[in-house]
């Protein structure tokens, strides 16, 4: 026997030191493969929030705010869904490296496939939805978070630029409404032969207007587009029951008139 494993028997004899029981070794390997896999599905989440965020964008205004397209991009960018996505791919490195087993495989192609994974399953997300989802979720209930994103609204919120965004309070015409800004201003739209991607420009809908402003209330519409905004699932609910409204109304209209006739027609034959 060497002089170090004499040191080493005498170490353990004098500190009295007992081996774990196994399933403390179990617990901790499941452990650590479960925050393993928590990582992986936090940054792919994170990934197809910011893929979200970035296609969403209203990437071809940048002219109208007087920035350069790189100045534009570095102002625009989600830079708190990149910043979680790098961290919880170190996190899931972390863990990785605390797994029974792990010197197996080598390193940089473990990190390179989770890479991959929480990306592809962010993809998948993405597509799925659950981007927007977390993004108007966090909007909704956490102020903080609105406050570290691009605000859609004061970015149409530009009217001596061109840009101009709100709600449809009332529609006077075909080409002129009424249009309140994310401030409360109320504004008199001129259409100026714009569309609205062929859809109807009805009240309580969501628009972005680029144009031009022509007096203190008054703006001129070049292009209407529907506003992909927060509020958006607030206007599709006002559009549902607007629509159940009329169908109501309609209903109660097909009543009436065939009471009446039969009623005329009653009268006749008396």
């Amino acid at each position: 026997m060497t002089k170090i494993s004499e040191n080493i028997l005498k170490t353990i004899a004098e500190t009295r030191v007992k081996p774990e029981p196994k399933w403390k070794f179990l617990v901790r390997n499941w452990s650590t493969l479960i925050l393993f896999g928590l990582s992986l599905l936090i940054g792919a989440l994170s990934f197809a929030v910011m893929l979200d965020i970035i296609v969403r964008h209203d990437w071809d205004i940048y002219f109208y705010l007087h920035k350069t397209f790189l100045q534009y991009t570095l102002l625009s960018l989600p830079y708190v869904w990149m910043l979680l996505l790098a961290l919880f791919a170190g996190v899931a490195y972390y863990d990785f490296i605390h797994i029974r087993g792990w010197y197996r495989h080598r390193v940089y192609l473990v990190v390179l496939a989770s890479i991959f994974l929480s990306v592809g399953c962010g993809i998948v997300f993405f597509l799925a939805g659950f981007g927007k989802i977390i993004d108007r979720a966090l909007t909704k209930n956490i102020p903080a978070y609105g406050l570290v994103k691009v605000n859609k609204e004061e970015l149409w919120n530009h009217p001596d630029d061109g840009l101009l965004g709100g709600e449809i309070i009332e529609v006077k015409n075909e080409n002129e409404f009424v249009l309140e800004d994310a401030t409360g201003k109320q504004w008199d739209i001129q259409d100026a032969e714009a569309k609205l991607n062929s859809i109807d420009i009805n009240q309580g809908e969501n628009i972005e207007i680029i144009g031009s402003r022509e007096s203190a209330d008054k703006f001129v519409a070049k292009k209407i587009r529907e506003a992909d905004s927060e509020k958006e699932d607030e206007f599709i609910k006002k559009r549902e029951a607007m629509q159940s409204k009329k169908v109501l109304e309609l209903k109660k209209e097909n009543k009436d008139s065939e009471k009446n006739e039969k009623s005329g027609e009653a009268e006749r034959s008396e």
